[in-house]
């Protein structure tokens, strides 16, 4: 399976707008991706999701409350592209005619 170019422009302007989460400072690479917007969706649309490599992320244990934490993950800014994009291709399978 391949993700569009659709589902990829979209992955990159979310990203750009809401940012990769409300625990960290934007990553710089989120700005740097969508400089590069054409080439890295040139790039990703040719890749077979089955065959991807996932990098690896950072994780992080916070303050959840007075006496508790829990951890966090923040992706690579390329795999949070790919995994918005395949969260808006799901959601649009799931909703026909739409």
């Amino acid at each position: 399976m391949k993700l569009s170019e659709t589902s990829l422009e979209w992955a990159l302007a979310h990203l750009q707008r809401e940012n990769d989460t409300d625990l960290f400072p934007e990553p710089i690479e989120i700005e740097i991706v969508n400089q590069q917007k054409e080439e890295i969706v040139r790039l990703l649309k040719d890749v077979d999701l089955g065959a991807y490599s996932w990098h690896p992320s950072r994780r992080f244990m916070v303050p959840k409350g007075e006496l508790s934490y829990r951890m966090i993950t923040q992706l690579d800014p390329l795999d949070s592209v790919m995994l918005s994009a395949c969260t808006l291709t799901m959601h649009s399978w799931s909703m026909p005619g739409k």
